[in-house]
C-alpha cells in the first residue's frame, strides 16, 4: 500500500488513466 499521499495519489492517478484507456481506445492508435 501506497505509504505517501503523494504515492496514493500517483496511484489512484495511474487506475484513471487504465480505466479510462479501457472505456476509450487511444486516440493516437
Amino acid at each position: 500500500m501506497p505509504k505517501t499521499e503523494a504515492e496514493l495519489f500517483a496511484f489512484l492517478a495511474e487506475l484513471g488513466i487504465a480505466a479510462s484507456t479501457r472505456r476509450h481506445p487511444p486516440l493516437y492508435t
